[in-house]
């Protein structure tokens, strides 16, 4: 049973011009399994599945919803609270800067090419799609609906920090921005892209990534959000909860949705 990622690949040899040879295939890149799933205790699976199930179950039966896999969630097993970069997204996140690309990028792209599928099928509304995602999830959801106007709506947990406050004072993983970013604006500039289309923000009040300032860096973050809502006169298109909590999906967002995809 592989210990990591990069020893769950096959490879035979390394060239000088960076291919890897692996069985009779020649490449740079490679499809990756669910790594953290496979290694993992059965304890820890068995949680990994009733937190799924709970999420699932949490979503109204009449919606239909697609759920890509996020390369956050491929950490090697021996990760520990003590090296929270220990893991496969922070590879995906460094190769794909030395190639001059941005694994956030890379992820928008498939999310709007899921997007097409998903638009396609015949059981779907296009004029009621939308994103929601948490953590890292929460940074995709932001990213798409801002770049992909298909999207009616969008759910943001977990993420609405600002870069100084938290995403540049914590230790957090490269893959949970773009490179540079930061210098030109900050979560709230992208998240305002959005509008007036709906938003629904939630940060729990004891969530570590809010920052040194607690809820106040995400509360500053949503009041520049409001002004461009404001803009719009459609202030009530966004919503910002606070639960009791730390960092976790609370998913308060399922009314508001329903009263905005009407």
């Amino acid at each position: 049973m592989p210990r990591s990622v990069q020893a769950s690949i096959p490879i035979e040899k390394i060239y000088d011009d960076g291919i890897w040879k692996a069985g009779n295939n020649y490449s740079r890149t490679w499809l990756m399994g669910d790594i953290n799933f496979a290694v993992a205790s059965e304890e820890d699976k068995r949680t990994m599945l009733l937190q799924y199930c709970a999420f699932l179950n949490s979503l109204p039966t009449e919606a239909t919803a697609f759920a890509p896999p996020n390369p956050e969630n491929a950490k090697d097993e021996e990760a520990s609270a003590s090296d929270p970069l220990g893991c496969s997204c922070k590879d995906l996140a460094q190769t794909a800067e030395a190639l001059s690309l941005s694994l956030t990028a890379l992820e928008i792209w498939d999310l709007m090419r899921l997007a097409d599928f998903a638009i396609g099928r015949e059981e779907i509304d296009g004029k009621r799609i939308g994103c929601m995602g948490f953590s890292g999830g929460g940074q995709y959801a932001m990213w798409l609906a801002a770049m992909d106007d298909r999207m009616q709506a969008a759910v943001v947990s977990g993420y609405v920090h600002g870069y100084y406050d938290s995403i540049l004072d914590v230790h957090l993983c490269p893959c949970n921005y773009a490179p540079r970013l930061w210098r030109l604006g900050d979560i709230s500039d992208i998240c305002s892209l959005i509008a007036p289309r709906p938003l629904f923000v939630e940060n729990g009040l004891d969530d570590p990534l809010n920052g040194y300032r607690g809820i106040a860096g995400p509360g500053e973050q949503v009041d520049r959000i409001r002004e461009a809502y404001r803009l719009y006169g459609q202030e009530e298109r966004l919503a910002h909860v606070t639960p009791e909590g730390g960092h976790q999906w609370y998913g308060e967002c399922y009314d508001f949705l329903d009263e905005m995809l009407i």
